[in-house]
């Protein structure tokens, strides 16, 4: 074998070695966040479209109050919208927005699906969260994450297991961006 064809050899064996580590370790960096997800979820954020975020407020519980009259107890009492039932309380949709060409989120969708986004050893159960948005991932491949952004608490829509993320305030400048600008 002559010197030329060592030296292709030798590359192509440095690529593959340097493929495969490269490989192992973007592996490594979402180990626990798919677990935590499940690999259908985690497909569905990194990929699925159209997405979309629901801006949610607690929905309204009517109390009489002192003149007989009705008196909310939510910030925001809007009387049309969709409800969104979460752990038997119901909050309802101020807001929706198409995140499909939104700039910032293939970084957001990576975010949600690396172990560093997450603050493992802090649990989340037993707080009640009083979730700010929905994030919703595509249609047939369907995910739908709920936001808490003063816990920041994340999870499914149809999971109770929720988990802390350190990335609430970025998550919170995306989100609230969205509603920055008015459109439809």
């Amino acid at each position: 074998m002559n010197s030329g064809k060592l030296v292709i050899v030798a590359i192509l064996a440095v690529a593959l070695v340097a493929a495969g580590f490269a490989w192992w370790f973007q592996s490594n960096q979402s180990a626990r966040a798919l677990d935590f997800w499940g690999s259908d979820v985690a497909h569905a954020i990194r990929l699925a479209e159209p997405v979309q975020v629901k801006r949610l407020v607690l929905a309204a519980k009517k109390t009489p109050n002192g003149d007989g009259a009705s008196a909310s107890d939510s910030i925001e009492d809007q009387p049309s919208g969709e409800l969104i039932r979460v752990d038997a309380r119901d909050f309802r949709v101020a807001a929706t927005r198409d995140l499909t060409e939104a700039k910032g989120l293939v970084h957001a969708r990576q975010a949600l699906i690396q172990d560093a986004s997450f603050k493992w050893n802090k649990p989340s159960a037993g707080e009640v969260a009083d979730w700010d948005y929905l994030l919703e991932f595509g249609q047939v491949e369907r995910a739908s994450l709920l936001i808490d952004l003063e816990s920041g608490q994340i999870r499914t829509l149809n999971e109770p297991r929720a988990a802390t993320v350190n990335i609430v305030s970025g998550l919170a400048v995306f989100l609230d961006e969205q509603f920055a600008v008015d459109g439809p």
